[in-house]
C-alpha cells in the first residue's frame, strides 16, 4: 500500500522534527519527512540507515495511530 502524506501530516512532522530532543526519535522523523517528500525507501534506508522494510513499518504506523506511536517508539 502506498501512503500520501497530506501537507497537515507534513506540517506536523516537521514541527515534531523542530521540537524534537531525543536523537533516536529524530530519526524516526526524518525517516517519515523523507517519505513525504517522495523519497525511495531505498533512499531513505541509505541516509537513515533503517531497513527499507523498516521505514514502510514507520509509515503505516504513523498513518493508523498518528504521531503518538512515533514520538514514543510504540511498536504494536
Amino acid at each position: 500500500m502506498s501512503y500520501r502524506f497530506t501537507d497537515e501530516e507534513k506540517e506536523e512532522i516537521m514541527n515534531c522534527i523542530g521540537n524534537c530532543s531525543s536523537k533516536k526519535t529524530l530519526k524516526r522523523l526524518e525517516a517519515l519527512r523523507l517519505r513525504a517528500e517522495g523519497r525511495r525507501n531505498r533512499d531513505i534506508s541509505e541516509k537513515t540507515g533503517f531497513h527499507p522494510q523498516y521505514i514502510t513499518v514507520l509509515v503505516s504506523r504513523y498513518k493508523n495511530r498518528g504521531i503518538d506511536s512515533i514520538l514514543n517508539g510504540v511498536q504494536k
